[in-house]
C-alpha cells in the first residue's frame, strides 16, 4: 500500500472515532437530560452519629458533595459541604444518607455555650429509667426536662409517691447505663443542676423505686 493510501485510511478512521465520540457523547447529555435538573447535594460518606459537631476534618472526611436530579433530592438538602461547618447532628446518619438542614440541630443563640451547663449549674450525673423513648426524641443537647422521682416499696416518706424533683433542667447528655448494672432500661443523665437540685436528686436516687425524665 502506497504512503498516500495509508494517509487517506488513516484519515478516515480518525473521522469515524470523532463521529462515534460524539455521537455517544450526544446520547450520553440527552440520558442525563431525560432525569430533569441536575442540583448539587451532600451525602453521609460514613455513618454520623447523633450530637457529632461537624468540624473541618469530619467535613472533609465524612461528607460527600455530589450532583442529583432535582426531583430525587430532598428540598432541604445541603447543597456543599461547608453549610454543615461547625454544625451539629441532631439525628444519627447512616453512610449514603443526604444531609440536611432538618438533620442538623438548632445552633446556639448569642453567648449561650454549646455545651457547657448555664452560669450557677454544674454537670450532675443521674440514673434514670426509661428514657430510650427520649433520647430518639429529644432536641439538641441542653434541652430542657423535668426529672420524676417514684417512691420506693420500702419503708420512709417517699414510699409510693410520685412527684417532680426539678423542673426545666437542661440535659445535657444521655447514655444507656453499663450492661454490668444489671438493668436493662437504665439510663444514666448528665444534668446541669444548681446545688440544692443536686442534693436532692442524689438523695432520691439512693432512696427512691426510680427516677425518669419529662421532655418538655
Amino acid at each position: 500500500m502506497s504512503p498516500r493510501a495509508r494517509s487517506a485510511l488513516f484519515a478516515a478512521g480518525a473521522l469515524a472515532c470523532a463521529v462515534t465520540s460524539a455521537t455517544l457523547a450526544g446520547g450520553a447529555e440527552r440520558g442525563a437530560a431525560g432525569f430533569g435538573e441536575l442540583r448539587p447535594v451532600v451525602v453521609a460518606a460514613a455513618t454520623l452519629e447523633r450530637g457529632a459537631v461537624l468540624d473541618r476534618e469530619a467535613v472533609v472526611k465524612a461528607l460527600d458533595p455530589r450532583r442529583v436530579p432535582a426531583e430525587f433530592a430532598p428540598p432541604d438538602a445541603l447543597a456543599g459541604p461547608s453549610e454543615a461547618l461547625g454544625r451539629e447532628l441532631g439525628v444519627s446518619l447512616p453512610a449514603g444518607s443526604y444531609v440536611t438542614a432538618a438533620a442538623l440541630a438548632a445552633p446556639p443563640g448569642p453567648g449561650v455555650p454549646r455545651a457547657g451547663p448555664p452560669r450557677g449549674t454544674t454537670p450532675v450525673e443521674i440514673t434514670v429509667t426509661g428514657a430510650g423513648a427520649l433520647e430518639s426524641t429529644r432536641a439538641a443537647p441542653g434541652s430542657p426536662v423535668d426529672v420524676v422521682v417514684s417512691g420506693g416499696p420500702g419503708p420512709g416518706p417517699a414510699v409510693g409517691r410520685t412527684y417532680v424533683a426539678a423542673r426545666r433542667v437542661p440535659l445535657l447528655g444521655l447514655r444507656k447505663a453499663p450492661a454490668e448494672t444489671g438493668f436493662a432500661d437504665r439510663w444514666v443523665a448528665t444534668l446541669a443542676l444548681r446545688r440544692d437540685q443536686a442534693l436532692r436528686l442524689i438523695r432520691a436516687e439512693g432512696a427512691a423505686g426510680s427516677i425518669r425524665l419529662l421532655g418538655r
